[in-house]
């Protein structure tokens, strides 16, 4: 079998189960066994000149490596397919593959990108596959999304430490040109400072919410004394005083609930009264959300003035 040679298996296994012509070649493979393999069926040409093993089965890494093997040398994943390699985007209906603007591949079912800005330093390795780096990415990524989404992409590469505020706003002015900068502009410029310091997406949008709404913005990360322990808060007004915490789909497990509970209990005895909003509510029912936490402050906040009231020493 031809993918069973001792020079290109290895190759090919790193490649989720592809080898480009050039590739069998130098493993010592002559062409026309390479041909006759592919008259048998024994070998499918995935994308031209880019082949597999009839044995090989149909994953998206056999996509994505025969479309980068198709375009050739310097050829690599962008865009959606780049954003899904950094975990911040789900599987794109189609592969994304950038090359230089003088190259013209002839892919099938691949969304080709072509950049007259491409150079060997716009790309990095992920998975053994080439994808472009992660400020390439963003810009690419800001030429086809909608803003609302641009936005929650942008925060989420940020959070998740591939690439911070600083670095996007000095590469505003290399990739000056291209489509997405009226995007990206006012992303950044209204992104929080802190946002790397976000532990989800989540948090950021919570965030969202409470700006948009006209709310004081909270103490973000505080860490609050308690008679058992000291707790860290994902959100605080210290003035009502309110604690907010923004839960994911594991708060949701009984044991991580019970353990909120007695949390929220000894924060509560403590003076930190704790409302928790579910990742669920702030994405899908932000007007929940809103009407609840204004509510809650208010209550809050005329529960303490009735305390001081009646606690002050009469004249």
């Amino acid at each position: 079998m031809l993918f069973d040679h001792p020079q290109l298996a290895p190759i090919a296994r790193r490649q989720g189960g592809v080898a480009s012509r050039d590739q069998i070649l130098a493993a010592g493979i002559p062409s026309g066994v390479l041909r006759s393999a592919v008259r048998r069926g024994e070998a499918i040409e995935l994308q031209p000149g880019a082949f597999a093993s009839c044995w090989t089965p149909p994953s998206r890494a056999t996509e994505e490596f025969a479309a980068v093997l198709g375009a050739g040398p310097g050829a690599a994943l962008c865009s959606l397919s780049a954003l899904q390699h950094y975990g911040v985007w789900g599987v794109p209906e189609q592969v994304h593959v950038c090359v230089g603007h003088q190259r013209r591949p002839r892919l099938i079912g691949v969304r080709l990108h072509r950049s007259r800005i491409w150079t060997p330093a716009n790309l990095t390795v992920i998975d053994c596959i080439p994808v472009t780096e992660p400020i390439r990415t963003v810009f690419d990524a800001a030429e086809i999304l909608r803003p609302r989404t641009l936005r929650g992409t942008v925060e989420k590469m940020v959070i998740d430490g591939h690439v911070t505020w600083t670095e996007l706003v000095d590469a505003l002015r290399p990739h000056h040109g291209r489509h997405g900068l009226k995007r990206m502009r006012p992303i950044l410029d209204f992104m929080p400072a802190d946002l790397a310091n976000f532990d989800s997406k989540l948090e950021a949008d919570f965030i969202h919410l409470v700006e948009d709404a006209g709310i004081p913005l909270p103490e973000h990360h505080v860490v609050l004394t308690t008679r058992t322990r000291d707790f860290e808060v994902d959100f605080l007004w210290r003035t009502a005083p309110l604690v907010v915490e923004v839960d994911g789909p594991h708060h949701m497990v009984p044991e991580q609930r019970r353990f909120d509970s007695r949390r929220d209990s000894a924060l509560a005895l403590a003076g930190w009264p704790v409302q928790r909003f579910l990742d669920t509510e702030i994405r899908h029912d932000p007007a929940y959300v809103i009407s609840v936490l204004r509510a809650r402050l208010r209550d809050v906040g005329t529960q303490n003035a009735l305390t001081r009231r009646s606690t002050s020493p009469r004249p």
